[in-house]
């Protein structure tokens, strides 16, 4: 399954199954729709508490042209690989020279929370802001070494024209993570 923000000829695509997704979050929230691996078929998910519209977009199968989709998809999986990379790179720069103290002193809290890991050792976290809100997850084999404790060195920034926050993972003696989210407004 391809999800595609922007696409100048869907056509290419008119053989397969086309959807047209609504929801009011900033990107694609997963957790609106169902997806069936075995057929490919996307359906609204009843329990999600937010806007999750589905269409079918159906498309004249004539005008559809496989050799032209696939190169489509190619270069589209080519141009996210580098973009993912310079995002990578861009965001290592910054982490490198995040400096937590100063987050912690000059910065505003906006939520702290002490998480309870899931099975798969992940952490679930979300928060709210003057211009908007997020959520994610992370496994805590990602942000902390083995018996590290204190902050760790892996941090998570989202900028925007208006803020940037950043979200802070401490890990104490007794193995309990906190994620704490400081925002500045520029």
């Amino acid at each position: 399954m391809y999800r595609m923000i922007e696409c100048d000829n869907t056509q290419l695509f008119a053989d397969r199954a086309l959807y047209l997704c609504v929801n009011n979050s900033s990107f694609y929230e997963r957790d609106a729709y169902k997806y069936n691996e075995k057929t490919g078929e996307i359906s609204i998910n009843e329990g999600f508490k937010g806007l999750n519209l589905l269409f079918d977009f159906p498309l004249n199968k004539d005008k559809a042209n496989n050799e032209a989709a696939e190169e489509y998809l190619k270069e589209f999986a080519s141009a996210m690989e580098d973009d993912l990379q310079e995002e990578s790179n861009e965001t290592e720069k910054a982490v490198q020279n995040v400096d937590i103290n100063k987050i912690v002193n000059h910065w505003t809290l906006i939520s702290e929370e002490k998480v309870i890991l899931d099975k798969n050792g992940r952490i679930y976290h979300s928060y709210k802001t003057a211009y908007g809100s997020g959520e994610g997850f992370v496994t805590v084999d990602a942000i902390f070494e083995k018996d590290e404790i204190g902050y760790s060195k892996n941090v998570s920034i989202n900028e925007s024209d208006k803020e940037k926050n950043v979200v802070i993972y401490y890990r104490d003696e007794k193995g309990d993570v906190t994620v704490s989210v400081y925002e500045t407004v520029e």
